[in-house]
């Protein structure tokens, strides 16, 4: 089990940073990274912990009310992908918070472009 976490957090330590050129992923601390997929309405929090804590997921949107929360207790570390698409375009903070501090991310959502068929 250890080895796959290790290796999950590798891969997702280089897809971080090979985004984090394009804008589309953040690593603001080692802790918590924020992957964002190319079309932004759905992005993904991992969370690389070393022991048991209790992690809370808050997602609040331009006007700064909660539009989701999500408690995770976790062993060691998770991954959780959150979609966004029913929710209109605009602005949203992600905050995650744990025993030792709080991790606060914005970020913009667009709509679907759809291409019309000729």
């Amino acid at each position: 089990m250890k080895a796959i976490i290790l290796t999950l957090t590798v891969l997702f330590s280089v897809t971080a940073t090979s985004f984090a050129g394009n804008g589309e992923a953040t690593e603001k601390d080692q802790k918590v990274t924020l992957i964002r997929f190319p079309h932004k309405s759905k992005f993904k929090v991992l969370y690389l912990g070393e022991g048991q804590d209790k992690v809370s997921v808050k997602i609040y949107d331009n006007a700064g009310e909660l539009i989701h929360t999500n408690n995770v207790r976790s062993k060691a570390s998770f991954l959780r992908t959150y979609n966004l698409s029913q929710l209109p375009s605009g602005s949203y903070k992600v905050v995650v918070k744990d025993s030792e501090g709080v991790h606060t991310e914005t970020f913009s959502t667009s709509a679907p472009m759809f291409m019309a068929k000729n």
